[in-house]
């Protein structure tokens, strides 16, 4: 069955332009991130677990409610290993475009286009590693991946020659649709420490990562995307009986990538 491109409906994957390590381009005009596609997966109380799990991370709870002081080193440690993990994406998007439904060449420019946006987001995120979290640049050209960020590119790698161009956006919900929703809860949170309520400064992660990641365009534009080719859904998706299709399993394997990635602060 073809697939409609993602380029074709004016959708953008790519990678932070703007603060670091927001994976979440930010994008103004934003709107309510409603999708039938995403919302099937993500309020499916069989999925409630993860999505708790998620959502309650200590690392992100520990940095919105903490000080720089008490948030910074786990903080660096994090975006160091995110920092990888940008560079991944941008292998795997590159893996990707093998799965890209052939005869498009205007979708095939678009899509190498924005892989080459992706890499000079991740250039700027190190840069920003430096400059804003006070971290070492040699932490990023000699440090090593940990088990969490290598098992989660071995994984998108093997998915990459593996799937489909549609299921190959469907693994990057917890990471795009949902960091979105994670950061819009700490945003909302009364706890987070903001600078406002206190009359202090916003902290580091208030304004690097919260921020950023909580604006709804980008979430919006991969639900459109994911809503736009109901056609290969829509047979294997009851969302009155929740009967969630192949889908739910790549699903959970991404939220549970996210959420050892983000635990994976405390190990040292």
């Amino acid at each position: 069955m073809a697939l409609s491109s993602f380029s074709l409906i004016t959708v953008s994957n790519s990678v932070p332009v703007g603060g670091y390590p927001a994976r979440n381009q930010v994008r103004s005009n934003s709107q309510n991130t409603t999708s039938t596609f995403v919302d099937s997966l993500w309020n499916n109380p069989s999925n409630a677990d993860l999505i708790s799990q998620f959502l309650d991370n200590s690392f992100c709870t520990t940095c919105a409610r903490g000080s720089d002081e008490d948030c910074l080193p786990l903080y660096q440690r994090y975006s160091v290993q995110d920092y990888f993990f940008l560079e991944d994406y941008v292998k795997f998007k590159a893996l990707r475009l093998n799965a890209l439904p052939s005869g498009n060449l205007t979708a095939l420019k678009a899509e190498t286009s924005e892989i080459l946006s992706d890499a000079e987001s991740a250039i700027r995120a190190g840069q920003s590693y430096v400059k804003d979290l006070h971290g070492k640049a040699s932490d990023l050209t000699e440090g090593s991946r940990n088990v969490e960020e290598q098992s989660y590119w071995n994984w998108l790698q093997k998915s990459a020659l593996e799937e489909d161009w549609f299921s190959l956006h469907v693994m990057l919900i917890p990471c795009n649709y949902g960091w979105t929703k994670l950061a819009d809860k700490l945003l909302n949170d009364p706890l987070t420490r903001n600078g406002e309520a206190t009359q202090r400064r916003h902290t580091i992660f208030y304004r690097i990562w919260i921020q950023p990641n909580a604006d709804l365009a980008y979430a919006n534009n991969l639900s459109a995307s994911l809503d736009a080719n109901e056609v290969l859904w829509k047979d294997e998706i009851n969302i009155s009986t929740g009967s969630m299709g192949k889908w739910n399993d790549m699903f959970r394997t991404a939220l549970e990538l996210e959420i050892v990635l983000f635990a994976s602060v405390f190990d040292e």
